[in-house]
């Protein structure tokens, strides 16, 4: 199974590269089998700096029990995290930490984006920014099976 996958940023012309990590192992098989997936990227407004993707509609419900996956607090947790939180049906809210977080929070976390990244992300994540607080500018994220 591959263990890597890509979120990309067509119209900013950026990707990074995403691993599987200990924490969660069954939730990032789960999640490879939704790929691909598109949405609207968005950023959080008082956690800190980190992506933020509201309301993505995957193929198939989560097969795990609430309440049973490890999860990590946002303010201490790596940079680079992905994670989820409040998943119900077949939708789910991602969190990407790409710098300092501010709220302390706890959040699934399944997956991380390479270090050697980390430069595009922050570059992705000041974009983001930037479009949701002046340019209202609409940016969608891809999340896709590295080599697809």
């Amino acid at each position: 199974m591959v263990d890597t996958f890509l979120m990309r940023w067509p119209s900013l012309g950026k990707q990074v590269r995403c691993e599987k990590i200990d924490l969660n192992p069954h939730i990032f098989d789960w999640w490879m089998q939704q790929l691909p997936l598109k949405t609207v990227q968005c950023h959080t407004m008082v956690s800190g700096r980190c992506l933020y993707a509201v309301s993505v509609a995957v193929k198939t419900q989560m097969p795990w029990l609430p309440g049973s996956e490890a999860v990590e607090d946002l303010s201490l947790m790596p940079v680079g995290r992905v994670c989820t939180f409040s998943p119900v049906g077949e939708v789910m809210e991602l969190v990407t930490k790409y710098d300092a977080a501010t709220e302390y929070m706890d959040l699934i976390s399944f997956a991380q984006v390479r270090e050697e990244d980390f430069p595009i992300l922050r570059q992705v994540g000041a974009a983001i920014w930037n479009a949701v607080i002046s340019t209202k500018e609409i940016i969608l994220v891809e999340y896709v099976k590295e080599g697809a």
